[in-house]
Parts: structure tokens; C-alpha cells; sequence
């Protein structure tokens, strides 16, 4: 039979066939690239116009905004008077933060809390020519009682850890806990009018663009009572280094300790009992972690200011032997009227004394300052170990909420522009969520870490990286590597993952530049 002659089936001709498989195609086309995108555009904005993320703030919000905006009197957003020790440890390259944005914005919360009500301390690390001069015009500015401190900090006099090759190393998060801790110094300080005075709260404010009332808002209506007081341990802002990324995924953890697994809306897994998830969805204010940053923190004074009871200035106070010094070699640059010199801590701390542990894990010695992990290949961010002491200190179980909350009504950029797209952002970011759950489960997310479930004060086998006495080292020398030991668990297991960062050396120092050192396998 000869079958060239046959019609299509259907009774196409070929013509015809080949003109509707290209009408196909072009439909098809069209789908893909008009299409599909007005879709998704349309159902973004029904999203961002119907059912808004975190656009909608309790009543009480926007009456402390009104008040703030109704009125040029100082501490018009202070309500009940009360005492903010506002602290900040910056890096600022050619003074663009204290003559930029950053400094307008904390010199306009000065204004909104009230001079009288306010000490503010701002401590820069070695500043170069512009920024030591921005610091100084920004100092002259300052209207309440101050302390603005630029100084070079030897990193010699700081605990160093010991490499597998026997090379001494600064921790990076070690400088940045004693940096942090120099902001604190007027706390400690009985020459200054800070250590004299009983503070309500205590807001640190890192390198960040902030809307000043929102900063107010932080600190008096997150998380308030019945009669408008805060209840809180610690509240955290959330930082954003772009419209849609959050930021400050190595200190914030959820409620059962658990890391963010991929940074976008709503930023929590569903993990165990997923409460921080669902205090995300449900759009609350107080969403209850373990730790957070997000660039700006506030909380209850208490912890870092007890009545009677100074320490001194130190990332180890709690670990270190006093009887180690070393001379210090500060050279302080003189920065305004208000300066304070303060002289670093002056403590050696070359080997650590684990069997100390103990006291600090059973009884956080107040008040509580910034520190770093001990153990060489694990590193915590001192901004999350912070609160693990505070944890430790309320004597959190568990079993309740730990004081601690995220307010994602609050947010910070670090560049005003994307400050600005924040609050378009905001409004479609429900969108995310299955795209969130999707990556988070094929990437298995968040990782796993071994201490997280640890309690303070009890014992628990670690595996910890030992090395040998430099002198005796030599290139692959067996005794040195992890080993398995029982030791009592300091507050803060959750924070850590195995890994060492380091300062970098060389001229790159003046930068806080982030080295990272590779990590011996584990085996097991």
C-alpha cells in the first residue's frame, strides 16, 4: 500500500499540521513570558495589598510614633523618663558612619529619649584620619552625657588560640567581645556619671541605618503588659543586607536553639515545635528565640549594671587567671571633652583553664559582658553567647519563653537605600514562605549542631581540639587532634559550630578582616 499519499490523521493536511504546532509553540511562549510573570506580579500585589507582612503594628506603636512626630520637645518618646545607656563599637572607614546616616540617626534618638535620660558610649578600634575627625565633629554634637573613645587595642594582651601547626592565633569573635566590652567600659568606670546611675535599659546599636522611632519603639513597646510595660529580657531589631535578605544569621537562633536555614521570610524551619515560625506567621511583635542580633539590641539594664557589684573590663573575666599580666600598650586618641581613658584590660590569657568552667556554667557571674568560646576549632558568636548567659542568669529551663524576642516590626538596613525598600518588601514577603520551606528541606536546613541541646552546668563528652606544646611540634605529629572529653557545659552550646575564624594579620588587621581557618575533619 503506498502510504505517501495519505492525509494526516485527523484530516490535516501538513500545512496545516505544521501551522498549528507553531501556534502551539507561540501560546506556549507567550505563557511563559507574559503570562506566567502577570500572574505572579498580581498575585504579589494582592498579597501586599490584602494581607500585608508586618505592616499593621500594635495600636500602641503608632501612638508613640505620633508623639514622636507631634512634638520637637526632647524625650517626647521617652514617656516614663526612663534611663537608656546607649552603647556602640563601629568600624568606620573614612567616617562615613559617624558623619553619615548612623550619626544623624543617634543623635535624633538622643533627642527623642531625652539628654537628661541618656549616656551614650561609642568606642572606635584604631579610626584613620577621617574618621577620627568625623568622630570628633559627631562628639561635639552630643548633647547628654557621654563617653566617645578611639584607641588602637594590642591584640597581644588577648587570649590566642593554638593552630595544628603551632602558630598562635587572635579569634576574631575574642576581639570582637573585648570590643564590644570596651563600649561598656563607662559601666565600670566609677569616674563616670554611668556607673553611678541605675539604667532601665540598655540599647547596643552596631554599624546600621535606623529610623530613630523605631529605635524608641524597640526599646518601650515590644512586648508590653496590661499597663504599657515592656516585659523582656532582650529584644532584638532585624537587620537586612539587602530588601530581601536577613542579615545577622550567626547570632539569632529560635526558641529551642535551632540556626536559620535559609535567610528569607519567615527566616525560622519548622523544626521541632516550630514556635518561632509560628510567631512569625502569626505576626507578633515578640517572637520568642534563644538569641538575635539584628543590629540593634535592647535590654533590660540589669544584667549589665547590678547594684553594688562591678567587675572589670574583660572577654574571660570570668575564665581568666588575674595573676597573668601583661603591661599594656595603649595609645588613646583624644576624641572630645567627654572622653574617657580607659585603659584595655591588661590580662594574658594564653591557655585557658577548663576546670573553670564549672563556676561559670552553675552561677553567671554578674554583670554579664561579652566573650568568646574557648575551645579552638568552635566558634560562637559573641552576640548570642551573651544571651545564653542571660539565659543562664534568669535560670531559663526550657520550658518556658527565655525573655528573649525578635520584633521583625523593627528593621534596619545597612545602606539607606535598602532601608527604604524595606517597607515595600515587607508587604509581599509572605510570598516566600513555600519557597522558604522548599529550599530549606532539600538543602537540609538548618544544620546539625552536637551541643545544641546542652544544658549549662551539667556534663556532657565533647569532642575538643588538643594541641601540643609549640616546642615540641613538629608536622604530623599524631597527638594532636580532637579528643573525646567529659567536661561541664558553659551556657551558650547552641550558639557554636565547628569552625575558627581568625584576625587577619598584616595590614589588612585595621580592617576586622575575617580569616578562616580550615577545620580538621571530625572523626568518629
Amino acid at each position: 500500500m503506498d502510504t505517501h499519499n495519505q492525509e494526516p490523521a485527523h484530516g490535516w493536511s501538513k500545512p496545516a499540521f505544521r501551522i498549528r504546532r507553531r501556534v502551539r509553540f507561540r501560546r506556549c511562549v507567550w505563557m511563559t513570558i507574559v503570562a506566567l510573570p502577570t500572574l505572579v506580579i498580581l498575585v504579589i500585589i494582592l498579597i501586599a495589598t490584602l494581607h500585608p507582612s508586618y505592616s499593621h503594628p500594635p495600636h500602641h506603636y503608632h501612638v508613640l510614633r505620633g508623639r514622636a512626630l507631634g512634638s520637637t520637645q526632647p524625650g517626647r518618646a521617652n514617656p516614663r523618663h526612663e534611663k537608656i545607656f546607649i552603647a556602640s563599637s563601629i568600624y568606620d572607614k573614612q567616617g562615613r558612619l559617624a558623619a553619615g546616616a548612623w550619626g544623624k540617626g543617634v543623635l535624633a534618638l538622643v533627642d527623642l529619649l531625652g539628654p537628661d535620660n541618656v549616656f551614650l558610649s561609642v568606642f572606635e578600634d584604631d579610626p584613620d584620619t577621617l574618621a577620627t575627625a568625623a568622630l570628633q565633629h559627631f562628639t561635639k554634637q552630643i548633647k547628654c552625657n557621654s563617653s566617645v573613645l578611639a584607641e588602637h587595642i594590642d591584640r597581644g594582651i588577648l587570649p590566642h588560640v593554638k593552630l595544628p601547626n603551632g602558630e598562635k592565633r587572635l579569634k576574631r569573635i575574642e576581639f570582637l567581645a573585648h570590643v564590644r566590652n570596651r563600649a561598656l567600659a563607662p559601666l565600670d568606670d566609677p569616674t563616670s556619671s554611668a556607673y553611678s546611675t541605675h539604667f532601665d535599659k540598655l540599647l547596643y546599636i552596631n554599624d546600621v541605618v535606623f529610623d530613630p522611632i523605631d529605635a524608641a519603639n524597640l526599646l518601650f513597646s515590644t512586648n508590653v503588659d496590661k499597663s504599657g510595660k515592656t516585659q523582656y529580657h532582650a529584644a532584638c531589631a532585624a537587620d537586612f543586607i539587602n530588601p530581601f535578605k536577613y542579615y545577622d544569621t550567626f547570632a539569632t537562633r529560635d526558641h529551642e536553639g535551632n540556626r536559620i536555614g535559609v535567610p528569607v521570610y519567615p527566616w525560622f524551619s519548622s523544626r521541632g515545635r516550630a514556635e518561632s515560625r509560628k510567631d512569625v506567621f502569626d505576626q507578633k511583635d515578640a517572637v520568642r528565640v534563644r538569641s538575635c542580633w539584628g543590629g540593634m539590641v535592647a535590654f533590660n539594664a540589669r544584667w549589665f549594671q547590678p547594684d553594688g557589684l562591678h567587675v572589670d573590663l574583660g572577654v574571660a573575666d570570668l575564665v581568666v587567671d588575674h595573676n597573668a599580666t601583661t603591661p599594656s600598650s595603649a595609645v588613646l586618641i583624644p576624641i572630645g571633652a567627654g572622653s574617657l581613658g580607659l585603659t584595655p584590660l591588661a590580662t594574658s590569657l594564653p591557655e585557658r583553664d577548663i576546670s573553670l568552667n564549672r563556676h561559670l556554667a552553675s552561677n553567671v557571674t554578674l554583670p554579664i559582658r561579652f566573650r568568646a568560646s574557648t575551645d579552638t576549632f568552635w566558634d560562637a558568636s559573641e552576640c548570642c553567647l551573651i544571651h545564653a548567659d542571660i539565659g543562664a542568669a534568669s535560670n531559663y529551663t526550657g520550658l518556658t519563653a527565655t525573655g528573649i524576642y525578635l520584633n521583625p516590626y523593627i528593621r534596619v538596613a545597612y545602606s539607606s537605600k535598602t532601608l527604604a525598600f524595606l517597607h515595600i518588601t515587607r508587604r509581599f514577603e509572605r510570598v516566600y514562605t513555600p519557597f522558604h520551606k522548599l529550599i530549606g528541606w532539600s538543602l537540609n536546613l538548618p544544620t546539625r549542631n552536637p551541643r545544641r541541646m546542652q544544658e549549662a552546668g551539667k556534663s556532657y563528652e565533647d569532642m575538643v581540639w588538643e594541641s601540643n606544646d609549640p616546642e615540641s611540634m613538629h608536622a604530623g605529629d599524631v597527638s594532636a587532634g580532637y579528643k573525646n572529653k567529659t567536661r561541664v557545659a558553659l551556657p551558650g552550646g547552641f550558639c557554636g559550630s565547628r569552625k575558627l575564624s581568625v584576625l587577619g594579620e598584616g595590614p589588612e588587621m585595621r580592617k576586622w578582616y575575617n580569616e578562616v581557618i580550615e577545620t580538621p575533619t571530625v572523626e568518629r
